[in-house]
């Protein structure tokens, strides 16, 4: 009787365990099915992707400091000083090409004129000297020839009959032939010597000539700079010192700055890239400034320098930055109303993309050294593995996913809460650098 009791006993256990067993695996699997595929009260965020046109944008502080100008110096010249002898009026406004400086021209005048004294006396000198030695040339040809006849005549008169003529009349007829012969060589020779004398002469001449020409043309281009054009169109700035004031009758030198002429229509700005932005910015590129004062209006400007070395501002701020000039574009009812000093806040555009497609950081997962995003449709879901194009201020650029598609905007097999980015805040590693959508 206590073993049947015994194992009816087992037989319950068995049977009340498998139940438990039955049920708790039911239990188990309806919790991790749960956990693991997302409650209809709990849908995984998505979004349809699209190709569009994207700016990427340098955000940078900073502030007016004046208007553009164009520095005008005297004309490079390569001898002497100019001396003003007229100038424009101080805040005339001018146009492009009109005359700004007109410099007294007498002392130019009057060196042209003695350096081209100088090349007429050159000149008459090597007329001179050629003719002396096309002269000397004739003479010398003559005296030759005359010297060949009579060397001639005192060969055919030697006496070589000893029979007929003494000795001292043979004597005599060698030694005026030998005479006649000597006087023919030398002759020659001075001749010979006459002409190399005188093509050297000629050469130094010509060195002379040269010489008076170069300072004849260093006067003419001296002339054709005495007067001075404004390169660009604006107002008349002088520019002054201490010790040596710009004025009519003042002795100005090659490369002085003169006057600045000031566009009235474009303001200049400096602004402040932080450094780990500032690879990117670069002289010509384009921004929109927003001003402070006047923080609906924008206005178009160009980088026109950028600093070579990077400086920290502040204490406070660890951050280095480099110094950006940028020129303003300002409409002529606005130049009354800004001054230097201004606080602004200059969008930089440092590249563009052209169909491109922009996710949030949350959408991509990475896996095994690469990347991945969740593709969905009819509540099941794909992983397409992705490249990286770029990527900063909670956004990547992607390659790999096609527009049109559902992407999930966090992993769907994950119970965490979707956290988009601050898209009021920098990124850790930059000031300001997104993504801007073009239409």
């Amino acid at each position: 009787m206590r073993k049947k009791l015994k194992v009816a006993g087992i037989l319950a256990f068995i049977l009340i365990g498998g139940a438990a067993g039955f049920y708790l695996r039911a239990d188990m699997t309806r919790i991790l099915s749960g956990y693991l595929r997302p409650a209809e009260e709990d849908p995984v965020p998505m979004l349809k992707v699209n190709e569009r046109d994207y700016d990427v944008i340098v955000t940078a502080d900073g502030e007016l400091t004046g208007f553009q100008v164009t520095p005008v110096p005297a004309p490079r010249i390569r001898t002497g000083s100019l001396k003003i002898g007229w100038m424009v009026k101080e805040g005339a406004i001018i146009r492009k090409g009109d005359l700004i400086v007109r410099f007294d021209n007498s002392d130019a005048m009057l060196k042209l004129k003695e350096n081209e004294n100088s090349v007429d006396s050159v000149k008459s000198r090597i007329t001179k000297s050629e003719e002396d030695g096309r002269s000397q040339k004739m003479v010398y040809g003559l005296d030759g020839r005359s010297a060949e006849m009579d060397l001639d005549f005192a060969r055919k008169q030697i006496r070589n009959d000893a029979e007929i003529f003494s000795r001292w009349e043979i004597e005599e007829s060698v030694i005026s032939a030998a005479l006649a012969d000597y006087k023919k060589v030398n002759i020659e020779k001075k001749g010979s010597l006459n002409e190399t004398l005188n093509k050297a002469d000629l050469r130094m001449l010509g060195v002379d000539r040269r010489k008076a020409e170069s300072e004849m043309a260093l006067a003419k281009e001296t002339l054709d700079s005495l007067e001075l054009r404004s390169p660009v169109e604006g107002v008349v700035v002088y520019k002054r010192n201490s010790w040596n004031p710009i004025d009519v009758g003042s002795e100005v030198w090659s490369g002085q700055p003169l006057v600045d002429v000031a566009n009235v229509s474009q303001f200049k700005a400096r602004v402040n890239v932080v450094e780990s932005d500032a690879a990117s910015v670069d002289k010509g590129k384009s921004a929109q400034i927003a001003l402070n004062s006047f923080p609906t209006r924008l206005f178009t400007g160009t980088i026109t320098s950028v600093s070579t070395a990077a400086q920290q501002f502040s204490r406070r701020d660890p951050r280095k930055y480099f110094e950006c000039e940028v020129v303003l574009d300002v409409p002529t009812e606005f130049l009354v109303k800004l001054k230097p000093g201004m606080k602004l806040r200059a969008d930089i555009v440092v590249g563009s993309r052209k169909r491109a497609i922009v996710l949030p950081k949350s959408a991509v997962i990475k896996k095994n050294g690469g990347f991945s995003v969740f593709t969905g449709e009819n509540g099941s879901y794909k992983e397409v593995p992705v490249k990286i194009l770029d990527g900063d201020y909670g956004f990547y650029v992607l390659e790999g996913v096609k527009s049109g598609q559902q992407v999930c905007l966090q992993h769907p097999f994950e119970k965490q809460k979707l956290k988009l980015p601050d898209f009021s805040a920098p990124a850790a590693a930059t000031q300001g650098r997104r993504f801007t959508i073009v239409y």
